[in-house]
């Protein structure tokens, strides 16, 4: 039988980023459960700001890269820091390259399983940027996990020392 392929998305791009430590701990639960992991570094696909008049100009060779690995997945986990309510304009930025270019525009996502994560040092841990990227991810035909993992209190939960809480 042939190994899930899911993709691991950070939408944080900052050195030390508590949903960067998560998303290692998710992308190696998933390993020892029998999943192939591929982790994305956004700040390595160094994609520029998405415009239509770019698309047309030269379309990226990251984002056409990103958009097979997608499109090559079973599924796709992202965690995500919230800026105001909202995902990263790194991660939305490479979500809208993703569903530009060769194949169908949302080929990368449709009936994909998706889940998303988000932690954050205070209490709601990033609930609303989960609900906002599930919605997303529906909208363009991801199969959705329910359920809000938003876990507050990140300096607890990964401290400097590099541990993790179990919990």
């Amino acid at each position: 039988m042939r190994k899930p392929k899911v993709v691991c998305i950070c939408g944080s791009t900052r050195v030390g980023s508590f949903n960067a430590r998560l998303l290692e701990v998710a992308a190696q639960s998933l390993a020892k459960q029998g999943a192939e992991t591929q982790l994305v570094d956004l700040e390595s696909l160094a994609l520029p700001l998405y415009h239509p008049d770019r698309e047309l100009e030269s379309f990226p060779e990251a984002a056409l890269a990103l958009k097979r690995q997608l499109t090559a997945a079973d599924g796709i986990v992202i965690t995500c820091p919230e800026y105001n309510g909202m995902p990263t304009p790194v991660l939305l930025n490479a979500i809208t390259w993703a569903t530009r270019g060769e194949g169908g525009m949302y080929d990368g996502f449709k009936g994909k399983v998706a889940s998303v994560m988000a932690t954050s040092p205070g209490p709601m841990g990033g609930a609303r940027v989960v609900a906002v990227l599930q919605r997303l991810l529906a909208d363009m035909g991801s199969i959705v996990i329910p359920g809000h993992v938003a876990i507050g209190g990140s300096m607890k939960m990964f401290p400097p020392d590099g541990s993790v809480d179990e919990r």
